[in-house]
């Protein structure tokens, strides 16, 4: 149920679960994990520290609480519990993966890129892996590698928000103001609710002078995210 997005069927059947056997690590993660994706985040720690509880070596459970700390900006204790899993499986992509984002976060980029590399070698078609790989190129400078992780990114998930976003910033780095615009609206097109595409368009708009598109954009971004202080 969980991974097929029905969040609601997916809580039930792990309550019913936990009724019948309190110590099922499975069920108190997936609580855990629904918690945490309709925002109730005290709630979700506190399942996914029962499921550890329970199963000392339970890697799904590390993961996500790794999700939930990276989700609080907690980069220390994000770290320790990705680590966690990978202690537990080395194989397991997703978390080299986060493992990069942290390091990337915390200005450890040639960690970062090991880990990137890593995470793609296990999975070789991990479009966020790529698109992390970009970022970390993106702050070094390097654009061209930023561009061409980004462009396969997209590649491998057409409908990728976050990395025709980037490639936005990437192109508009270059002065490339319409193709970074299209490349915003792309990202739009996939999450509307993106206040982050919605400030990157406004600020192109703003280079070539079209104020009033830039206005609107700018409210957008505000509107999905009162808290979004780059507006």
């Amino acid at each position: 149920y969980h991974k097929l997005g029905e969040l609601g069927p997916s809580l039930t059947a792990s309550q019913k679960v936990i009724e019948l056997d309190p110590r099922n690590a499975a069920a108190q993660a997936n609580i855990g994990g629904v918690l945490l994706a309709i925002g109730r985040l005290e709630e979700a720690e506190k399942h996914f520290n029962e499921a550890l509880r329970i199963d000392s070596k339970y890697t799904e459970a590390y993961k996500n609480i790794g999700k939930l700390y990276l989700y609080k900006n907690d980069l220390k204790m994000s770290e320790l519990s990705f680590l966690s899993a990978i202690s537990l499986d080395s194989n397991c992509a997703e978390s080299r993966a986060n493992l990069a984002n942290i390091y990337y976060k915390k200005g450890r980029l040639e960690e970062a890129l090991i880990e990137c590399q890593k995470a793609i070698l296990i999975r070789p078609g991990y479009a966020e892996a790529y698109n992390i790989q970009g970022n970390i190129h993106n702050f070094k400078g390097e654009i061209d590698s930023a561009e061409s992780c980004y462009r396969e990114a997209i590649n491998l998930k057409e409908n990728f928000s976050d990395a025709y976003n980037n490639l936005g910033s990437v192109l508009r780095a270059r002065g490339e103001a319409y193709e970074a615009i299209a490349a915003y609206k792309k990202a739009l097109l996939s999450n509307p609710h993106s206040s982050d595409a919605h400030n990157n368009l406004a600020n192109v708009y703003m280079d070539i002078g079209n104020f009033h598109d830039a206005e609107k954009c700018y409210v957008e971004a505000i509107n999905n995210n009162p808290y979004f202080l780059e507006a």
